[in-house]
């Protein structure tokens, strides 16, 4: 990078570092990460490792069941 009095010009990109398995989360966004407010961590948007997927269990009409307890 270099900074003129009314101007910058900046040099190219360097990858930091390659993340496997990592995935679009909107199409057409290079977005797959925010880093934390403190700048020390990256949130990844990468698939599952998992062979398997676990259950999803969904419970239907959870307000009656609260009130018989």
């Amino acid at each position: 990078m270099t900074a003129g009095d009314s101007n910058i010009e900046l040099g190219g990109y360097t990858n930091l570092f390659r993340i496997p398995g990592t995935i679009d989360i909107v199409a057409g966004s290079h977005n797959i990460y925010i880093a934390s407010r403190d700048g020390q961590r990256f949130l990844v948007a990468a698939q599952s490792q998992a062979t398997t997927v676990p259950p999803l269990n969904v419970i239907l009409n959870w307000p009656q069941l609260l009130a018989e307890k």
